[in-house]
């Protein structure tokens, strides 16, 4: 049987590296997307657990619904649509203020939108994509973002893209907006997304 040659054993050599190179690296790929999905993941349960952002999401889904207004609400009040849209109008335009209803409406969606922000933050700082936000938040996402002024049933989602663009949250907008584009992609819901029901802020 033949040895091989010192310039074969080179290359078997030189392909082992790039072989052993390659193995290395799909798993180091792999182990980063785990732990980025892992991180997604628990930044988004946090957020999603948050007494104010699920208020502001269930207020996002429905034009009028019973909710316990947060901080320390004992018992639920009706929120609808239009007393939302009021809510969050420009400080300027109320030179009389607000009612202490429509402030906790307001600072619900103020707890929303910056949560939505940080998120924007991070997909700038590409420590994650917007696909690693689609399943959490692609849902509230389309919603707010095809809302369309003349609707009277969607005032509210109307009125707080206005809001958030009055008080700065240029970077939850466009998340918003690319979130709503996922979403119409066709993306799989995941559990804190609402499945196979009727569509609340379209219907009410």
């Amino acid at each position: 049987m033949r040895m091989p040659t010192k310039d074969e054993l080179a290359v078997l050599a030189l392909v082992g590296g790039i072989v052993g190179f390659t193995v290395a690296l799909y798993q180091y790929r792999v182990a980063q997307r785990w732990k980025r999905a892992e991180w997604v993941a628990g930044e988004m349960r946090g957020f999603l657990d948050d007494p104010w952002v699920r208020v502001a999401c269930t207020l996002i889904d429905w034009g009028a619904r019973k909710v316990h207004l947060p901080p320390a609400a004992t018992e639920e009040v009706l929120v609808t649509d239009d007393e939302i849209r009021m809510a969050l109008v420009h400080h300027q335009e109320r030179p009389n203020g607000f009612s202490p209803k429509e402030a906790l409406i307001r600072d619900t969606f103020d707890r929303f939108l910056d949560g939505i922000e940080r998120c924007a933050a991070h997909v700038r700082s590409r420590l994650v994509s917007e696909t690693d936000f689609a399943p959490y938040l692609s849902y509230w996402a389309f919603h707010i973002q095809t809302a369309r002024a003349g609707d009277p049933k969607v005032d509210r989602l109307v009125q707080l893209k206005v809001f958030a663009r009055n008080y700065g949250y240029v970077g939850a907008l466009e998340l918003i907006e690319t979130l709503s584009k996922l979403h119409a992609a066709g993306l799989p819901n995941t559990p804190q997304q609402p499945t196979k029901r009727r569509t609340k802020a379209a219907a009410n």
